[in-house]
C-alpha cells in the first residue's frame, strides 16, 4: 500500500526487486506464504488472501525454461516461462487499501 512506510522483514530477500518493480508503493507486508508442487501435466489451485483463486499448471519445458499456466481470479489466464530458481511477480488484484503482489518462485 501507500499507507505508511514499512517493509516486512519476511520479504527481505525480495526487497530490492519489490522496491524496483513497485516503486510507487511504500508499505510491503507478507500476508500469506504458500508452497506446493505441481506434477507434470498437473494443476494446483490455491486460495489467495483476497478470496480469489490462483491455479498453476505445468506445461513442460522450453529449453532451459519451465512453462507454467497461470489462472488468477478468472481475470488472467496465461502461460509464462521461468528459469528454475527464479522469482517473478504478478500484481494488480485489489487487496484492502492496496494491491496484491504474488511472488512466484519456480523450483
Amino acid at each position: 500500500t501507500n499507507e505508511g512506510k514499512a517493509f516486512d522483514s519476511n520479504l527481505n530477500d525480495l526487497k530490492g526487486k519489490l522496491s524496483k518493480a513497485f516503486g510507487g508503493y511504500t508499505n510491503f507486508k507478507q500476508v500469506k506464504d504458500d508452497s506446493f508442487t505441481v506434477a507434470e501435466k498437473g494443476k494446483k489451485t490455491s486460495k489467495l488472501p483476497n478470496g480469489s483463486d490462483i491455479s498453476v499448471s505445468f506445461h513442460g519445458f522450453a529449453g532451459k525454461f519451465i512453462k507454467l499456466g497461470l489462472g488468477i481470479a478468472g481475470k488472467l489466464n496465461t502461460t509464462v516461462r521461468a528459469s528454475p530458481g527464479s522469482t517473478f511477480f504478478q500484481a494488480g488484484l485489489s487487496y484492502k487499501s492496496g494491491i496484491l503482489i504474488l511472488a512466484i518462485t519456480v523450483r
